[in-house]
């Protein structure tokens, strides 16, 4: 620690406190003519007690009335209590610093800072390369690992009346090793092409084991901080994937955009309805919204449910440190699905925090909804909780 600002700092304090005494004299032989050893010529004139120096002049001066072994002595015994001194601040600014970490640690406030588990379902859709893209950009962020798995394509199902079953045939020619086999290919590949900045910790790894169908991922994915899926469609992943994931995990799917994203996360954009879903998504999304350079709230003018203001949720921002501006618009043709994305659009958002289905699937099939509209037309990440 020789050198160190700090340590330095510490120095002054010692010598104000025991009359500038150094650290302890060196045992070392020799000494000037007449004085019985103790310090060491380390300068033509200059005597070296540890770091401190004295001139001839200013060693007579501070010790004439002193006999010079004695002198010695007495420098001697003040390093000796400069160095427990010094011992002492060291170990009581040791204590605070772990003091001040344990704190951090267990401060609620700080808690859910961060996504360090992302699960990535990887199949052979054209949209898997935005999904992986989309998976990194967030694993870096948070130095975190996207785990992929293999998930099957879908098949055929025979459903028998008596009893009630279904069974899944596969093809003839279908082997699932070979699935398996260029699917994480693809991901080893991706992988490969993509390694972490210096000084980060994300990482890709694959899960092994079978191929997983989309019933399955739902309770898979309770394990992992969030699922990186592409948006569904036939290019896509399967809309019964990202379904499973949302309704049976209990945390986030993050639905990527047809094309990879090249930014992710500056740029927010919350759509505010009041509801349930909205808040969890929130909650999901708060390190994310920490992280952020701009977040904005939109809530559509109609189709806001009963609860909270717009406002209101400014203000649950604010209170965690997140500043944020909000807007209330008026849907063109009571569409506010559309009118979501337009204002994404319009304030340049590469990412949207949706809550998922406050209206029923069923509702929304048959009249159609914004979380419909999203799924099918998004061309920017969305964060999506139900």
């Amino acid at each position: 620690m020789v050198g160190h600002p700090e340590t330095e700092t510490y120095k002054l304090l010692v010598s104000s406190l025991v009359g500038n005494a150094a650290p302890r004299l060196p045992d070392t032989r020799g000494g000037p003519r007449g004085m019985q050893g103790g310090a060491t010529v380390s300068a033509p004139g200059r005597w070296c007690e540890g770091s401190a120096y004295l001139s001839r002049a200013q060693w007579g001066a501070a010790n004439r009335s002193t006999p010079p072994i004695q002198a010695l002595r007495a420098h001697a015994a003040r390093s000796d209590l400069a160095i427990r001194l010094m011992r002492l601040i060291l170990r009581a600014d040791i204590r605070a610093i772990i003091v001040r970490q344990v704190s951090k640690n267990n401060d609620p406030s700080q808690r859910g800072r961060a996504m360090k588990s992302i699960l990535l379902p990887v199949d052979q859709s054209e949209q898997m390369p935005s999904a992986l893209e989309t998976s990194w950009l967030l694993a870096s962020e948070f130095d975190a690992t996207v785990e992929g798995v293999a998930v099957r394509p879908a098949f055929a199902e025979i459903v028998a009346p008596d009893p009630i079953v279904a069974v899944t045939i596969p093809p003839a020619d279908w082997n699932e090793t070979d699935f398996i086999r260029g699917a994480r290919q693809a991901f080893d590949a991706f992988a490969a092409g993509h390694p972490a900045a210096q000084g980060s910790k994300a990482r890709f790894r694959w899960r092994g084991g079978a191929a997983i169908e989309d019933g399955a991922l739902g309770s898979l994915a309770r394990v992992y901080d969030i699922t990186v899926l592409s948006r569904p469609g036939s290019r896509g992943a399967r809309m019964t994937a990202l379904e499973a994931a949302l309704f049976d995990s209990g945390r986030p799917v993050l639905m990527a955009p047809p094309r990879p994203p090249t930014t992710f996360g500056e740029r927010v954009l919350i759509h505010w309805n009041a509801s349930t879903e909205t808040a969890r998504a929130i909650r999901f999304a708060m390190p994310l919204l920490r992280k952020a350079k701009r977040v904005s709230f939109v809530a559509i003018e109609g189709h806001i449910v009963p609860g909270p203001s717009v406002k209101d949720a400014l203000g649950h921002l604010e209170a965690n440190g997140i500043a944020a501006t909000e807007k209330t618009v008026t849907p063109a043709r009571n569409r506010p699905g559309e009118a979501i994305l337009a204002e994404a659009a319009a304030v340049h958002a590469d990412l949207l925090i949706k809550g998922a289905y406050t209206q029923s699937r069923l509702r929304q099939m048959i009249f159609g909804g914004a979380t419909s509209h999203i799924l099918a037309a998004a061309e920017l990440p969305v964060l999506f909780a139900h």
